[in-house]
């Protein structure tokens, strides 16, 4: 509220624009950024279980794999990267 009159040009300040809306019974409201909660391990059935175990070494190539699933907002909706990493050469094997 005090910036939006600051932008109006009228000078103000925090506890005066407080004070106000007090004795006009008015409070604002604040909006939380909503945070996308997109993995549901918990509810799964089904786990995989962990054969790396923390060991990203390889002595081949294409001997292990590694994932990561990206989300990435448009304005059509959310587009999901998952890209696929060769541990050994540490270049991406697919996409």
């Amino acid at each position: 509220m005090e910036a939006a009159l600051r932008l109006q040009g009228i000078c103000t300040s925090r506890k005066r624009v407080a004070r106000l809306m007090r004795q006009l019974h008015l409070r604002s409201v604040r909006v939380k950024p909503q945070r996308s909660c997109l993995t549901r391990s918990v509810h799964n059935q089904y786990v995989v279980e962990n054969r790396l175990a923390q060991d990203f070494t390889a002595e081949h190539k294409h001997e292990k794999w590694v994932t990561d699933t990206t989300y990435i907002p448009t304005r059509e909706g959310w587009l999901y990267l998952v890209t696929v990493l060769d541990i050994f050469t540490r270049q991406i094997a697919g996409w």
